[in-house]
């Protein structure tokens, strides 16, 4: 067994929190996703990352989580996870466990969430 190789796929789902400042937040997403594999000599403008690139990204999911308050609703973020919907990234946001219904109901309408609240894959 020690001589044999097994193909294995490495897949990301990555957390934004909250308390950041939103364009904090989408920066890290995004350089996430664009220096994942990327060489530094390997510079691509977006539009040729996401028409040669893309399909080997392994960025599978964003999720959303930390301070629940009024400050920070989920609604607030409703523009910014348009895109990353729009990205076809699955969506997770920790929502209503220290606020009220209302915010799963947000989270799921406003940021288009496929999963609420949990750990691992939806």
């Amino acid at each position: 067994m020690a001589g044999r190789q097994f193909p294995v796929k490495v897949s990301l789902i990555l957390t934004g929190k909250l308390h950041k400042p939103t364009r904090q937040m989408l920066r890290e997403a995004a350089s996430a996703t664009v220096l994942h594999t990327l060489p530094s000599s390997d510079i691509k403008t977006a539009r040729e990352f996401a028409a040669k690139d893309m399909g080997e990204c392994r960025i599978v999911g964003f999720n959303l989580a930390g301070q629940e308050d009024d400050d920070h609703a989920p609604h607030l973020f409703r523009s910014e996870f348009e895109q990353i919907s729009k990205m076809h990234i699955s969506i997770t946001v920790h929502a209503g466990e220290n606020a009220p219904a209302g915010f799963v109901e947000s989270a799921v309408l406003d940021l288009r969430a496929r999963c609420i609240g949990r750990v691992g894959p939806c």
